[in-house]
Order: structure tokens, then sequence, then C-alpha cells
């Protein structure tokens, strides 16, 4: 490889944004205020492709609601395809999301999937121990 292909090829990081500076990105390319903070917080983050594929796609009569669909599937058709990129493992057994919207993703669906399921049947009572003789 030459000089030129290896400058070329050198990947830098660019880490996520900060959700106030997030939602200004989104806001100053004509992102309604209150979408830009809706879609940062439940949808995107920080992440700069995320933002630029949203600002670009954005309309005033698409909800974030029908724009968050088309991103769960293919957030969940991202993680199939990248498992070993997706957690951190740490001491102890615990593990970390690399991404907000790793996470954010997670927390939607665990909290839908709660949502869906019918209520634990309740077991029979001991009593509190306040009221035992």
């Amino acid at each position: 490889m030459d000089d030129s292909s290896k400058e070329r090829s050198d990947v830098i990081e660019i880490g996520d944004l900060p959700d106030d500076k997030a939602v200004k990105y989104l806001t100053d390319r004509g992102v309604s205020k209150e979408h830009a903070q809706d879609a940062v917080a439940n949808i995107l983050g920080g992440r700069l492709i995320r933002l630029h594929k949203y600002a670009k796609h954005w309309t005033p009569s698409t909800s974030n609601a029908e724009y968050r669909k088309g991103f769960d599937t293919m957030t969940g058709s991202a993680i199939e395809d990248a498992k070993k990129n997706v957690l951190s493992a740490h001491d102890k057994g615990i593990y970390t999301f690399h991404s907000l919207v790793v996470e954010t993703y997670f927390r939607q669906a665990v909290a839908a999937a709660a949502a869906a399921a019918p209520p634990a049947a309740a077991g029979p009572s001991t009593g509190s121990p306040a009221n035992s003789a």
C-alpha cells in the first residue's frame, strides 16, 4: 500500500453528541424542537449518522412513533449482525452496552414485553410479621 492509501484508510472514531447538542443538530436542520427532544431521548441518542438520517427523512407529518417502528426493525437487524460489538463484558458477570441507542432499544423492548405479559398470579398471603401472634 502506498502512503496516500494508508492516509485514506485511517479510521477516526467520533463519539456520540451530548443530548443538548444532538437536539440542536436536529433543530438546525429544520426538525421541530419537540420531535428532536423526543427522538434524541427515545430513539437516536447522539450518534451522528442516526441524527443525520433522521433529519434527512423527517417531515412534520411523520410521527416519531412511525419513525421508531422502522428504526426498531433496523436496530434489531443490526444487533443480530453485530452482537460481538454490542456488549462489553466486565468482572462479576456484568455487561454494559456500547451505545445509548442499543440500551434504549432493549429498555423499550423489555418494557413492551412487561406491559404485554399477564399479571403474575399472587401467591398465598403469609401476612406480615407485625400481624403474627
